[in-house]
């Protein structure tokens, strides 16, 4: 994890954060810190409520631009996400703004 990535950090209190991840020191000691965080949420499907699907919220909205900084011991996993979690995850937190993947015929 030694540069930027977008990958989930399970936390030991069990909520699961997306967001650009860097290992660095403050003050000597290991920190984590997400850019742009959001969590990841389960819910049920709108259409038939006994499936789950992933959605994605902002984690503390309120924090500046410069990220989220989490305590190496508040951390129980690091997961790579997939592929459709990834580009879900950018294409939220991306200014720009990108085309539906649909063919138009």
């Amino acid at each position: 994890m030694s540069d930027k990535t977008i990958q989930v950090v399970k936390l030991i209190s069990g909520e699961e954060i997306i967001g650009s991840i860097e290992d660095i020191e403050i003050e000597g000691k290991p920190v984590i810190k997400i850019t742009k965080p959001a969590i990841v949420l389960l819910m049920p499907k709108e259409d038939n409520p006994n499936e789950a699907q992933i959605a994605l919220a902002p984690w503390v909205p309120y924090a500046d631009e410069g990220g989220v900084f989490l305590m190496v011991h508040a951390v129980s996993a690091i997961i790579m996400p997939k592929a459709d979690i990834v580009n879900e995850y950018t294409r939220i937190t991306s200014s720009i703004i990108q085309p539906d993947k649909k063919i138009v015929t």
